[in-house]
């Protein structure tokens, strides 16, 4: 059962370090288990200096989204209580951080470049590259994976390593890519 998110982001072991509240999010729609790094300062809605995240490139990330980034929050959803509406963009997020040995299951549609922009649907969140550079279609276990625009690619040269695969898994929709990957505190690729 995944702890936050949706069939395409679960968590299988690990215990994530919560970076609560200490982060907003400037860009959207974002979906929750996107990888996500440290831009600048900005202010929130409550006029206080936050860090900034940006979605993770081949440098590194300090957590994952631990809900989707929305344009805004529909009212008649709040007023009746309706559970995962998400954050709304420039407000505080919570980011959570795994330790090395963690192991998670992300799901993606085919044919997604890194640079397709995020739908902000259950049906176009977008955490694996599975077309062109970095392409993770045809991984094997021990594949060394890092993130570009926030979603996990085959680690480039360069690159620093954060992940590796697993397995591959049989998806929950039909023709998708599912990867169990392994959180490692990786080096710069060669």
């Amino acid at each position: 059962m995944a702890r936050f998110g949706s069939d395409n982001f679960q968590i299988r072991h690990g215990e994530p370090v919560q970076l609560n509240g200490d982060y907003a999010v400037t860009g959207y729609p974002y979906p929750s288990g996107l990888a996500m790094d440290i831009e600048d300062d900005c202010a929130d809605t409550d006029g206080q200096a936050l860090p900034t995240c940006k979605v993770a490139g081949p440098n590194g990330y300090i957590g994952f989204l631990s809900e989707k980034v929305v344009s805004a929050r529909d009212l008649a959803d709040m007023m009746l209580d309706k559970p995962n509406l998400g954050t709304q963009v420039n407000n505080k997020v919570t980011l959570e951080r795994y330790p090395a040995g963690s192991e998670l299951e992300v799901e993606s549609p085919p044919s997604i470049a890194y640079s397709t922009a995020q739908g902000g649907t259950a049906t176009t969140e977008y955490r694996l590259v599975t077309t062109g550079t970095g392409d993770v279609s045809a991984l094997t276990m021990g594949a060394q994976l890092a993130f570009q625009a926030g979603r996990w690619r085959e680690a480039q040269s360069g690159d620093r390593v954060c992940g590796r695969v697993l397995k591959q898994l049989t998806p929950v929709t039909t023709l998708n890519i599912r990867l169990l990957i392994e959180i490692v505190e990786g080096t710069v690729k060669a």
